[in-house]
């Protein structure tokens, strides 16, 4: 009768720790996917960052380039507003160039008119 309990106990416990193992196994084939998973993680994530590295180099040159663009760009407009300035100063000329123009021929007028009245003078 004791024996027979022992039996049992033992079986119970073989029982057990074939459970047990067997729980252990199937933990051990978790950890390995999960470890697996893990180095899938870890190359995306390598892999991310060599794509962020990248990135920042662009946009770095990205940025050098823009603040070259910007300067010029400035250059360019302060040219246009001198142009613009010297464009306006040329037109004022101008309308001065024309007014005394204008004068020149009506001084011109006149000292031909009076020409031809020295003419008739002379000639009467």
């Amino acid at each position: 009768m004791v024996e027979e309990k022992v039996l049992k106990l033992l079986e119970n416990l073989t029982e057990g720790v074939n459970g047990l193992r067997e729980d252990l196994r199937e933990t051990n084939r978790k950890l390995d996917r999960l470890e697996e998973r893990m180095d899938k993680l870890e190359s995306r994530m390598d892999k991310l960052e060599s794509e962020v590295g990248l990135i920042k180099e662009q946009v770095k040159e990205n940025t050098e380039i823009l603040r070259a663009v910007e300067h010029a760009s400035e250059v360019h407009k302060a040219e246009i507003d001198k142009l613009t300035y010297d464009v306006a100063e040329m037109a004022a000329d101008v309308k001065a160039i024309r007014k005394d123009f204008s004068l020149v021929e009506e001084i011109t007028a006149k000292n031909w008119y009076e020409i031809i009245q020295i003419k008739k003078n002379i000639k009467m």
